[in-house]
């Protein structure tokens, strides 16, 4: 199945393969997904939908799936075999913006590209000839595949039939969000650059300021709400592999109370903003407000042992989740919601002290305008109860629980480790009286070929099939019904001995490794161990905070 639209075209639609409707009429995109495509979305990002080439990385429908419920995704080697007719497609449409349908579409041009993480957001990518796909391998120039001097812009974006309703529904919204914020990149695009240039210009004007420099500018506006934002080292969180947030150590801090001013300061003490952070009378706008409680009771800087304890907190990370949001991650919404692209943590010049406070102060510049999004949402759809009255107070509950910990005695642990490799052996022995081949149980194949598998020869390694004294005979298979793994809940599955004893024996295995071994390990000085509750999704962002 070839593709349809004119020819050449501004912009190319590329989605992963033929569907049921797209095969009775013998054009891409013209099921459900396709409706929706160019009623709904097409129509938000301001394109004629009579104005687009659409295509397919793969021509044919792939085969129905065991189960019956829709298609096969296409297997790597029919995406390869039909390399050569998107090739051409591309070089007979020589488009300048090329967006992407579902994550086969993204992989094709970015391999290893997560849309979870690009969707929405423009990408440069060069491809050639023969290479398509190969994340800048080639240049774009002089190619028979593309010719203009500048290579398409690529736009990931989630397939429509990914947000049908018996699938994901939700995604709707992110769908319809990241097509109307393409209006305004498509109007920013000229000859194929990427457009995360013209959000970026939605940031605000950030300064690096010292303390005393902040105290005055706090003193003379006197905020009535104040975003707030901690900069630590990443490393620092992790105690044990463990994330534990009170242990990090804090490199800057950043505020902002006016949207597109924020202000950052490189120190490891709070103290300068204490007064802002426990008046009753500032509210102080989070993004994950409870990482910036932990450090901020950890506060023990300058001769003021004291903690302090953030008075009127609000966190727009729980805003988000309250709003039903697919991610709650701050470069996330800040795009999702503001069409705004923030640097990324692991694009940041640590080095830099300059860079560090640009990065710093984004972060509560973008805090401080989602809070007030996100919050006329909520009351607009009538969820702020749900927040303030519910989500909201068990914050801070929920952080100091993290922070006492569990008191934990390690004795009877070890007691019942011993116990319990005393009935491992029990057991290994019981394997090798029912069964007394060699075999190690712990290897899903010996274990499949074991249970499921006839006894059989082979001939022996470095010998050639000769004599008897050439082939060795392997260890005979019980013929029981393959349940295709030999995982827990295909072994309850089956009925025999073997199987009874392997079931206790992962049973008590996995005992001592996952609890009796991992848990004591995780005591920490104070002999407790520190849970984390994730009341909205995880810690943070990115590592750092």
């Amino acid at each position: 199945m070839n593709g349809y639209g004119p020819l050449p075209a501004r912009v190319l639609i590329i989605a992963q393969n033929p569907g049921r409707e797209e095969e009775a009429q013998g054009r891409p995109l013209v099921g459900w997904s396709g409706r929706v495509l160019r009623e709904r979305l097409l129509v938000l990002a301001g394109i004629d939908p009579e104005s687009v080439r659409y295509e397919n990385i793969v021509r044919c429908r792939p085969p129905r799936k065991a189960d019956g419920k829709g298609d096969d995704v296409p297997k790597a080697a029919e995406v390869a075999a039909c390399r050569g007719f998107l090739e051409a497609a591309i070089a007979a449409c020589q488009p300048e913006i090329i967006i992407t349908l579902g994550q086969p579409a993204l992989a094709w041009f970015i391999p290893g590209g997560k849309l979870s993480a690009l969707h929405g957001r423009a990408q440069e990518v060069q491809f050639g000839a023969g290479d398509s796909g190969d994340n800048g391998s080639d240049s774009c120039s002089g190619n028979s595949v593309y010719a203009r001097p500048a290579p398409p812009c690529i736009i990931p974006m989630y397939h429509p039939a990914a947000a049908t309703p018996n699938r994901r529904p939700e995604l709707m919204r992110v769908l319809e969000e990241d097509w109307r914020r393409l209006r305004g990149v498509l109007s920013n695009t000229g000859n194929g650059q990427p457009a995360d240039a013209a959000g970026s210009q939605g940031l605000g004007q950030y300064r690096a300021v010292t303390e005393e420099e902040l105290v005055w500018l706090l003193t003379r506006a006197q905020p009535k709400a104040l975003a707030f934002d901690l900069e630590t080292v990443a490393e620092s969180n992790l105690w044990r592999g463990c994330f534990q947030p009170w242990r990090a150590q804090v490199i800057g801090y950043s505020v902002a109370w006016k949207e597109g001013e924020a202000y950052y300061v490189a120190t490891d003490s709070l103290e300068a903003i204490r007064p802002w952070l426990e008046s009753p009378d500032v509210v102080v706008l989070c993004h994950n407000g409870k990482y910036e409680q932990h450090l901020a009771w950890a506060n023990k800087m300058y001769g003021r042992p004291d903690p302090i304890s953030i008075n009127n907190l609000h966190d727009s990370k729980l805003m988000a989740y309250v709003l039903g949001e697919p991610s709650t991650h701050l470069k996330a919404l800040s795009w999702s919601h503001l069409g705004l692209s923030q640097t990324r943590f692991d694009e940041v010049d640590w080095e830099d002290a300059a860079a560090v406070a640009q990065y710093g102060a984004a972060d509560s510049d973008m805090t401080l305008r989602l809070a007030h999004k996100l919050g006329a949402e909520l009351k607009r759809r009538g969820l702020w109860a749900v927040y303030d009255k519910i989500e909201r107070p068990a914050l801070i509950p929920l952080a100091r629980m993290e922070r006492v910990g569990v008191q934990v005695n390690p004795a009877p642990l070890a007691a019942l480790k011993q116990r319990l490799e005393i009935r491992l052996n029990v057991l290994d022995w019981k394997l090798r009286q029912l069964y007394p081949y060699p075999v190690n149980w712990r290897s899903p194949v010996q274990k499949a070929q074991v249970l499921y598998g006839p006894p059989r020869w082979r001939t022996k390694p470095g010998k050639t099939l000769k004599t008897r004294s050439h082939v060795e005979y392997l260890a005979p298979g019980l013929g029981l019904p393959d349940q295709g793994s030999v995982d827990i809940e295909a072994l309850r599955r089956l009925d025999h001995p073997i199987v009874r004893v392997l079931i206790e024996r992962n049973a008590v295995a996995a005992c001592i490794a996952n609890d009796l071994t991992s848990l004591p390990a995780l005591i920490a000085e104070d002999g407790r161990i520190h849970t984390t509750y994730h009341q909205a999704g995880g810690w943070g962002d990115e590592p750092g905070g």
